[in-house]
């Protein structure tokens, strides 16, 4: 088993069973004690706007928002940061713990003992 888990998301709303999935994912990963890095990417760097409302929540699935406050609680959350510029998006637009980073951060991540998912 691995030691941790790099979940990179780069869908949203426009995907939300796509999304849905990498929350799943992440939740129960956090509930099996596993170490989890969650990356927002693309689209997905709107799960890290500190206004809220931008969420996925479909049946039988848990809320994006929910999952995303017990990552910021126990985990390490990421937004890619030129996803967040082309978006003209700031780090005072983001929810509380939100890291910025980008692909160089990312890729050495993935030199650790890890398991890597991408949605």
């Amino acid at each position: 088993m691995a030691k941790k888990i790099v979940i990179k998301l780069t869908c949203g709303e426009s995907a939300p069973e796509k999304a849905a999935t990498a929350f799943s994912v992440a939740a129960a990963a956090l509930a099996s004690d596993i170490d989890v890095s969650f990356w927002l990417s693309g689209e997905a760097v709107m799960f890290a706007l500190n206004s809220g409302g931008y969420q996925v929540a479909i049946e039988h699935a848990p809320k994006s928002d929910e999952v995303i406050e017990e990552l910021l609680a126990k985990a390490e959350v990421f937004a890619c940061s030129p996803c967040l510029m082309r978006r003209e998006i700031s780090k005072e637009d983001l929810k509380p713990g939100i890291k910025i980073a980008g692909a160089t951060a990312f890729v050495r991540e993935l030199q650790d003992d890890v398991t890597a998912l991408v949605y």
